[in-house]
């Protein structure tokens, strides 16, 4: 069975326009069985949900040796102080570098799910990601950029060390539900974390809140769907009523939480890599790759392979 697609049906899945072949190893298996379904000879479209677009999406990205050139955003932590450091030191590099950087907060740090990836990869694979981080600060930024781009990376490296494997295989960071909020300017606009607040204050409100929106997921109930929203709109009203400090004293404990991520909870696999140069960086994944690699799993040092590529596609 031949399978095509383009950018314009199936987005961040490292599709080229107007049209190329799919590999069987980049579909899910869930994907594939109802594409095969699918009468031979006919064309048909395939609706594919975010989450399982990015599954897929990372599914590409492990299965591929050349990048292709499609541009995703940065996945966002929701953090202000974070998010923007970030996109700010990335505004005078070339585009490709600035990909590399988003790339490797997309495929190395907050990963939508693991996907075949022990935790012990997962982990060795933040520590890669910092390294990269490091190589991307020491060759293409400089001054306050530089040193503003590795403390955010750290930080995001920081989240990414404590995630834990939720329902359905899917990460959870303990990172705000709504954070995905950008201005014109690129930069993240963050929100009070109602769920956030929910949780804290109102651990019982919070339980029957995520026990509605299983049941929504579960059964397509939009009634459910009403009253979690119904819920959240009381559990505000009330806490505004009982407690008019709680939104202050909730930020407060944000920035404190945000001063506080860092990498000391990351690995130290890769500190020897040496980042001076592409050269020097590729060569020295190669002798850890030989070295000490030899026992990881496929997804992993089908992400160094990943690397490699990438640098192709960078000017240093």
């Amino acid at each position: 069975m031949n399978i095509y697609t383009s950018d314009i049906n199936i987005n961040n899945m490292g599709a080229v326009s107007p049209l190329r072949k799919v590999e069987r190893s980049e579909i899910p298996d869930e994907v594939y069985e109802r594409i095969s379904q699918i009468k031979k000879g006919s064309a048909a479209s395939l609706y594919i949900s975010d989450e399982g677009k990015e599954m897929a999406a990372n599914r590409v990205i492990e299965t591929t040796s050349i990048p292709r050139k499609v541009f995703t955003d940065l996945v966002r932590t929701g953090y202000e102080a974070i998010d923007n450091k970030i996109v700010d030191a990335l505004k005078n590099v070339d585009e490709d570098v600035r990909q590399y950087a988003y790339d490797i907060v997309r495929y190395d740090f907050l990963r939508y799910s693991k996907g075949d990836m022990s935790e012990d990869e997962r982990q060795d694979l933040i520590a890669l990601g910092l390294k990269e981080a490091e190589y991307i600060s020491e060759n293409y930024l400089s001054g306050t950029d530089a040193e503003e781009f590795m403390n955010a990376m750290k930080k995001v490296a920081g989240i990414a060390a404590g995630g834990v494997e939720g329902k359905n295989g899917v990460m959870d960071y303990g990172l705000p539900q709504n954070r995905d909020m950008v201005d014109k300017n690129g930069h993240t606009i963050q929100t009070t974390d109602t769920v956030g607040m929910m949780k804290a204050y109102s651990p019982e409100t919070y339980k029957k809140y995520t026990g509605l929106l299983d049941e929504f997921g579960q059964t397509g109930d939009q009634d459910k769907l009403i009253a979690s929203m119904r819920l959240m709109i009381q559990f505000v009203v009330d806490t505004a009523k009982s407690d008019p400090g709680a939104v202050d004293r909730y930020e407060k404990g944000i920035a404190k939480k945000i001063s506080n991520f860092s990498d000391k909870d990351v690995r130290h696999t890769f500190d020897d890599v040496d980042t001076a140069s592409s050269k020097r960086f590729i060569n020295s994944l190669k002798n850890m790759q030989h070295n000490n690699l030899g026992g990881r799993g496929v997804s992993y040092t089908n992400r160094i392979k990943q690397i490699f590529s990438r640098m192709q596609l960078l000017t240093k």
